[in-house]
């Protein structure tokens, strides 16, 4: 199914995003580099049509992660082996809490079969709360995002929580349509994912140039001392 593969390759994307959050990538960008990722594709693909147990999935998940980080980032193994650790960690919340607010809103969530609407937005909303928890994840861990002020903080906060919202209304007001435009589905949940990606770009952003600007004062320090 189209959107099965779509949703993959988000996933491997928020994967990715990850990982590059918290380790540096191996330059130069080689062929066994990409077709890595697209194997990574494929693999979670097609377990996605076998009806494994959890356990497997989410051990085949841990190593994944761990073969990614060992073939395309650079850092100490360890910290690798721990950073995979927690992404498992993440993936199990994701799932819970994504049939928690779908449920909250008395939304039978139905995850049997692709055709349905809120198999699709529910599929989406996972992907929107793992991206929200990898970027949280990731900044506390690597210690780049201290230097925020409180507001931008809040903002970060309130951001995701009205995104989460935005998705559950537009799901509910499909299952009240007639006749729905499957096309129709993927726009505004590609756009609130899209929009929150940028959302912790942006203050990733933010925070190297405050270091930087860190770094030009002392430079204009000890030249004025010397």
């Amino acid at each position: 199914n189209l959107f099965d593969l779509v949703n993959v390759v988000i996933e491997v994307a928020i994967l990715l995003f990850y990982c590059s959050t918290l380790f540096d990538f191996k330059h130069p960008i080689t062929f066994s580099k990409v077709m890595l990722i697209v194997v990574t594709v494929g693999v979670i693909s097609f377990l996605g049509t076998m009806r494994l147990s959890s356990y497997i999935n989410l051990s085949i998940s841990y190593m994944i992660c761990l073969l990614l980080l060992y073939y395309l980032f650079s850092g100490k193994f360890r910290k690798k082996i721990f950073m995979s650790a927690i992404y498992i960690v993440i993936a199990m919340t994701v799932e819970i809490l994504a049939t928690i607010i779908i449920t909250f809103f008395g939304i039978s969530y139905n995850m049997s079969g692709s055709d349905n609407i809120t198999y699709i937005v529910g599929a989406m909303l996972s992907n929107f709360i793992r991206l929200w928890l990898c970027a949280y994840v990731s900044r506390i861990l690597s210690r780049n995002m201290r230097g925020l002020p409180v507001s931008y903080w809040i903002f970060m906060i309130v951001c995701p929580i009205l995104s989460v919202l935005c998705l559950v209304i537009f799901d509910i007001y499909l299952m009240q349509a007639e006749e729905v435009n499957r096309f129709l589905v993927f726009i505004p949940s590609f756009c609130i994912l899209y929009i929150n990606f940028m959302l912790f770009r942006f203050f990733e952003t933010f925070s190297a140039n405050i270091r930087l600007k860190v770094i030009e004062r002392l430079a204009e320090q000890n030249e004025e001392n010397y």
